[in-house]
């Protein structure tokens, strides 16, 4: 998923952007700390679907091979609870 890595590096820099616009005065930009939150939101969100997608990914393939002490007694972080009967 390539396009999610483009996404995180495009937040990324926007959040770097915004850290280094921040003023250094102590009184806080509700505004500016407003616009680091929604960032960090959203990077956040694009990064659980990846990694939930790629969880997927390498469950199946792992679900996929044949190792002699999977057969009785599969490990739990195999079970995937899937309908169609695997794991």
């Amino acid at each position: 998923m390539k396009t999610d890595h483009n996404r995180i590096d495009w937040i990324l820099g926007r959040l770097e952007k915004l850290l280094s616009d921040l003023p250094t005065d102590p009184d806080p930009d509700p505004g500016a700390a407003s616009r680091v939150r929604a960032e960090l939101e959203g990077l956040a969100a694009i990064m659980e679907t990846h990694f939930t997608y790629e969880e997927k990914k390498l469950i199946s393939v792992l679900n996929s091979m044949d190792l002699p002490g999977w057969r009785a007694d599969r490990p739990d972080f195999l079970l995937t609870g899937e309908p169609d009967g695997e794991g």
